[in-house]
């Protein structure tokens, strides 16, 4: 049944370990930070206490539904990790040659198939590895390790008031035998976002359910 409420952090944590594993930073005032290598070592939700209102969005029915390599795998999340560009001579998002079109446009799957290795983990980090082969529209072809870490951030507050705080830091590197050139088309770093919307900008809570 769908629900109105906002799901709390305990919530999206339990559904989440249903389908995979899940790593979770804790802060000592109680923040809480899932992470998730399964979907690309994402930042999938937080919360400034274990019991408190989730703030990342989780896609629950595609996630449910065990689905991959679709046109665009989404799990939801936080802060995910992708490359850029996605159009142009250079993109990374449309097949070589073809029309820039919608129909055709696809994520790389290397982008968003695949668990990510966990290098690192602690109850304050966390660091992701994974080599991404892409291929841009005019047929340059990529070998990118990506390495990504993910810590809590201290944070002071007032009294009676109550923060979570993370950053991702992120690097690629070339691990092809050719270089990177401007001519041929580069890469670049691309992180996204999809949060919780609150009540007042939203009715309904699309992928919650109770």
């Amino acid at each position: 049944m769908e629900s109105n409420a906002p799901a709390t952090f305990a919530d999206d944590l339990a559904f989440l370990a249903k389908h995979g594993p899940v790593h979770v930073l804790e802060a000592p005032g109680g923040a809480r930070v899932a992470l998730s290598a399964k979907y690309q070592g994402r930042v999938m939700t937080s919360a400034v206490d274990a019991t408190g209102r989730s703030f990342g969005w989780i896609n629950r029915a595609f996630i449910a539904a065990g689905k991959t390599g679709t046109q665009f795998d989404n799990y939801g999340g936080e802060d995910r990790f992708w490359l850029g560009p996605e159009g142009g001579q250079f993109g990374l998002y449309f097949p070589p040659g073809k029309p820039f079109a919608f129909d055709v446009w696809q994520v790389p799957h290397a982008m968003q198939e695949g668990d990510w290795k966990i290098a690192e983990a602690s109850k304050t980090r966390a660091v992701f590895e994974k080599t991404l082969s892409v291929t841009n529209w005019s047929g340059t072809s990529f070998e990118v390790g990506v390495v990504r870490a993910v810590s809590l951030v201290p944070v002071e507050t007032a009294e009676g008031v109550r923060a979570v705080a993370y950053e991702t830091v992120n690097t690629i590197t070339n691990l092809g035998k050719a270089a990177w050139k401007k001519e041929t088309g580069l890469v670049s770093i691309w992180i996204l976002a999809m949060y919780a919307p609150s009540r007042r900008s939203a009715r309904s809570r699309p992928g919650r359910r109770s």
